[in-house]
């Protein structure tokens, strides 16, 4: 029996293994399927797969799919047997000139690595040996080898693919770090491009943070696999049980990391795991309860408050405005004479179906809002060093932000003593959660936190009658003590 089949060696570098002294009447094998009898490895192996529906050669190499047609080859018959030879030929060339640019970021291997050799041991079956005893083999002892020597070659394979991965130049451009720094410049740019808001980007930037140092900043890319999301899963599950993480932050990661795998697989770097949809690859967002302030609470706050902080929150209570509504106000927005303002909200201004809400000012409210007024040519509001009340930018790769009428709340509520801290945020909550139960008024409540209608029967009342919705607003300033009559 052939020593070869016993003890086969091969060089690191090499993509192919052929079955030697097998005598001309058994069929030759390469790691990637048989040959043709009688046939040489090195002139017919297929070192690209052909791709039937587009008449191509195709072969995807470090996380990359690379082409080419028969017309490119410039060959006469533009058929696979008519074109293997030239696209063998090209793959060499075409994977030399990859390995070349990668060399170039990192230092060559040591001459002893680079001699290594990858040795597998196969163990002959007893009816493989009976086989090849013989001189001649029959169509039956073919059969039964060439069922075997698949056999062997996926195992092959499997171990040639780890043995290259585990030699191969890692270029940092490979590397999960690199990637991951990729995608968060690329969220950045889009950011910066107003595709959506930079508080959005500090939300990518820290989940996607979180995932490369989970796996490891100098990991191959190629390690993201469908295995290794099912075990991000699970290690997001055990820190939620484990209180380490809440629901909605663990849910929110792992909808980043998912964006992050499309990223990488539209790019061709990595192949898309099958269980990247799978609805049992989620967790859940615990349903948030509907909070707000307590009305006696929020009215002493009001009461408390500095003229000016008093204005803020007046605007939030009436106008169901948050800290970014506000700051970005515009004097053409206002109208100075019947003392109201008709604008949509900041976060959904570029959206057709969100509504202009006209808001009638409540009497304190506009009175503050005129004395507050800026001379400045655009905004309403500007802080002590003549900049918006709040800003947003990204500096040194990473989301910052100032507020001022955050930190004026927060120093509120530190001179007023509150037991219980409020969130900013509940204020204009507090109004839409009073609106809501009035048995008429209670259907004005989208359009009143300027929110596009949610189903089909919102959208009778998306425009209500002015005087309603006038009618509406004096309602909850009552409620306030903001209006003490009902004229």
């Amino acid at each position: 029996m052939p020593q070869s089949l016993s003890l086969y060696t091969i060089l690191y570098t090499f993509d192919c293994v052929q079955w030697e002294s097998l005598g001309s009447s058994w069929p030759h094998y390469t790691a990637d399927g048989p040959l043709r009898e009688g046939t040489s490895n090195m002139s017919t192996a297929e070192l690209m797969g052909w791709d039937k529906k587009m008449l191509r050669w195709q072969k995807r190499y470090r996380g990359k799919l690379y082409t080419v047609s028969p017309r490119q080859l410039k060959a006469e018959k533009r058929t696979k047997d008519a074109t293997r030879t030239q696209a063998n030929q090209w793959w060499r060339s075409k994977k030399a000139e990859i390995d070349d640019a990668d060399r170039q970021d990192t230092p060559e291997l040591p001459v002893d690595d680079k001699d290594r050799k990858l040795t597998i041991r196969v163990p002959v079956p007893p009816e493989i040996g009976e086989c090849l005893d013989s001189d001649e083999a029959s169509p039956q002892q073919k059969e039964i080898f060439k069922e075997w020597a698949g056999r062997v070659t996926t195992k092959f394979r499997y171990h040639r693919d780890r043995f290259l991965a585990s030699n191969q130049d890692h270029s940092p451009r490979q590397t999960m770090g690199h990637y991951v720094q990729d995608f968060i410049d690329t969220k950045r740019k889009q950011a910066q491009a107003g595709q959506f808001a930079l508080s959005r980007f500090e939300s990518y930037r820290c989940d996607i943070e979180h995932f490369g140092k989970w796996v490891g900043a100098d990991q191959r890319i190629d390690v993201i696999t469908a295995r290794k999301l099912s075990e991000y899963h699970t290690h997001l599950t055990a820190a939620t049980k484990a209180g380490i993480l809440a629901p909605d932050t663990a849910s929110n990661r792992l909808t980043t990391v998912k964006q992050f795998i499309q990223y990488l697989w539209e790019d061709d770097v990595i192949e898309l795991p099958k269980n990247i949809k799978n609805p049992r690859l989620s967790i859940k967002k615990v349903a948030t309860k509907n909070r707000s302030i307590p009305v006696d609470v929020l009215t002493q706050l009001v009461d408390a408050a500095l003229p000016r902080t008093k204005l803020w929150l007046l605007l939030m209570m009436n106008c169901a405005y948050t800290q970014t509504d506000i700051s970005k106000l515009r004097h053409e927005e206002v109208d100075w004479r019947q003392g109201r303002i008709i604008r949509k909200r900041s976060k959904t201004d570029r959206h057709d179906d969100v509504p202009a809400v006209n808001y009638e000012l409540w009497p304190e409210t506009f009175r503050l809002l005129k004395k507050f007024r800026s001379r400045h040519e655009n905004l309403v509001f500007l802080n002590d060093d003549g900049q918006p009340l709040v800003q947003e930018r990204i500096a040194d790769g990473k989301f910052k932000k100032s507020d001022a009428i955050k930190n004026a709340y927060w120093r509120l509520q530190l001179k007023t003593k509150s037991k219980t801290r409020y969130p900013l945020k509940l204020t204009r909550k507090t109004s839409a959660t009073l609106l809501a139960g009035h048995e008429t008024y209670g259907r004005f409540t989208n359009y009143f936190l300027g929110l596009s209608p949610r189903a089909i029967k919102d959208r009778h009342y998306v425009t209500p009658a002015q005087d309603l919705f006038d009618a509406a607003v004096e309602w909850l300033g009552r409620q306030y003590k903001q209006i003490l009559t009902d004229s």
